[in-house]
Parts: C-alpha cells; structure tokens; sequence
C-alpha cells in the first residue's frame, strides 16, 4: 500500500558530547527508524511502498547545544530527553520538530515561502512537460484520488542547503485493486550487489563506474488504466476549478508507478541492446558493461572509458 509521510515523525536529536546531530524517522508504530535501510526494511515488512525520496536523513541545522557547552561539561540526567516520552507527545500533540512543511498552507506562512513556491513550480513545470495530465470535466461514476504536496531539503556534503524540494503525490491508498491498477511488481537491486560488484569491477579490476539520477523517473512510465486525480493545491487552472485531472503518466503515489517507470525503462534499455539478468532482474548487461537500477538510481559499470560514453 501507499506510504503516507504525513502521518510519520522526523526528529532530530544534537548529542551534548559531539557535533553530530541524529536523525531519526517515526511511523505511527512509534518505531524507531535510524537509516534509510531501516526505513527500507519497514515499509517490505509492513507492505508499504517505499520511496527513498521522500525520507532525508541529514540535519537541517547545526548542533549549537554543543558549541554552547564548554569541554568539562558533563552531561547530567536533566540534559538528556526521555526520548520514548517525547516521541508520544509529538504524535499525541503534533508537534513537528522540524521547519521542512507537512502541508501546503504551512509553505505559504513560512519564512521560506518564495523558495517552497519556487520549487513547486518546478514541479509542475516538469509534469507540464512530460504531459502528466490534461483536465476533464468530472462526471458522477469517476473516482477521483486526492494530491497533496511533499517537501524536502537537500544538502550538500558540508550540509549546506543545496536545494528545497517538492513533490507531488497522488493519495494511492485510495485505489481499488482489480479496477485502478492491477501489476504493481517492480524489480529493484540489492544494496549488497552494487556493493560487491563495486568492489570487484572497481576496486580489484579497475573498471569505470558513473552513476545516474533520473529525475522524475515516476513520470516517464505510461498509464494503461484510466486514473483520475484532483487538480494540486497552489495550482488549479483558473476558470476550471471543477475540472479534473485525467492522468496519462504514473506520478508519484501510485500503486503500479514503480512498476511502470521499470517497464518503460526497460524497453529503452531493451531497445540499445541491453540483456536483463534471469536472476536479478535491476541488472542489465551488454558487451563491457553493466547496469544497476534502484527506484531512480542507474550504477553503470563500464570496462573502459569509452563504453562508459557510448
């Protein structure tokens, strides 16, 4: 089933003994989740859909608690957080430790307004291209999902702010199976593979390696069932306001999105001569080289240089 970040915790916690600042995601389990890889191996335990795009695991501010604390300090009882007491106040009270937004009327009194703004025009800039949808008059027997906004912060490697992030996501969880979508399955590669072929094509036998971020992958995979959607808040279409959204493309949310974006893949990669792997089906091969897929996340493995370009 669909994931909905709305309704998970995102802390972050200073330590008192050094600068480094943990981040820690909450699901309504109240679980603890530490990685990415955690987070990963919930959402295949629970039959969720995971998404590594919608989690961020790097602070958004420094540690001032222990710039602010001289180097004999020692930490006492009353510094540190009854973590597990914290974390129930926050789903009992909503209180969000973070200034990332859950909603699009928090990005419209935010300090940040124009950047949020910024960024969900870009978005929709990139459906208009890929043509994501047209709109249609509603008529009494369509089922219409919902949208709402996810917004992130990227960092560079010294946890600069790179960039503020929106997407846009379709309300999945509402699709009825056998009528909205059907096939959901959408192979993906083990960590544990890149890493060993790394190691061994890389390290040991000195082969080339490049890796490719395919943005708006979602959006490239073609739909092959009807879905209608309604139109995002911030950007519906003056003078069609009761105007749907027909979707043409799998946007993020959807149950069969990862699963379309990898057949459309596939026959591009299928069409340059590419042979997917009967065993490990994110792994393509061809001559001198080899390919990794993971969700939007290409590894590509070339003996030389030259294989790498072509």
């Amino acid at each position: 089933s669909s994931l909905d970040i709305s309704t998970w915790i995102r802390l972050e916690k200073p330590r008192t003994k050094s600068k480094r600042i943990d981040v820690y995601y909450y699901p309504p389990s109240k679980e603890r989740l530490r990685s990415i890889n955690d987070v990963k191996i919930y959402c295949q335990k629970n039959k969720l859909e995971f998404d590594p795009n919608q989690f961020n695991f790097k602070p958004t501010k420094a540690n001032t608690r222990f710039e602010e604390k001289s180097e004999c300090h020692n930490e006492t009882s009353s510094d540190s957080v009854d973590e597990a007491s914290f974390v129930n106040d926050i789903f009992q009270n909503e209180i969000y430790m973070t200034e990332i937004p859950k909603t699009f009327k928090e990005t419209q009194i935010s300090p940040d307004k124009e950047k949020w703004n910024e960024a969900m025009s870009e978005e929709i800039k990139l459906m208009q291209n890929r043509k994501v949808w047209d709109l249609v008059e509603p008529k009494s027997n369509m089922k219409v999902l919902g949208c709402r906004w996810v917004y992130n912060i990227k960092h560079d490697e010294k946890n600069n702010v790179k960039k503020y992030k929106s997407r846009l996501v379709a309300q999945g969880f509402k699709q009825r199976p056998g009528v909205d979508f059907t096939d959901v399955f959408a192979p993906l590669v083990n960590f544990d593979i890149i890493k060993f072929l790394f190691v061994l094509l890389v390290c040991i036998l000195g082969w080339n390696h490049y890796q490719i971020d395919v943005k708006g992958a979602y959006l490239y995979g073609n739909l092959d069932i009807p879905i209608y959607m309604q139109q995002p808040e911030g950007f519906v279409l003056k003078g069609c306001e009761h105007y749907v959204c027909r979707l043409q493309k799998s946007i993020y949310g959807l149950h069969q999105s990862g699963r379309q974006w990898n057949l459309e893949l596939s026959e591009i990669l299928f069409g340059l001569g590419f042979h997917q792997n009967d065993l490990c089906n994110g792994l393509y091969t061809k001559s001198n080289c080899i390919l990794l897929v993971y969700v939007d996340d290409i590894v590509v493995f070339s003996k030389s240089q030259s294989d790498l370009e072509n």
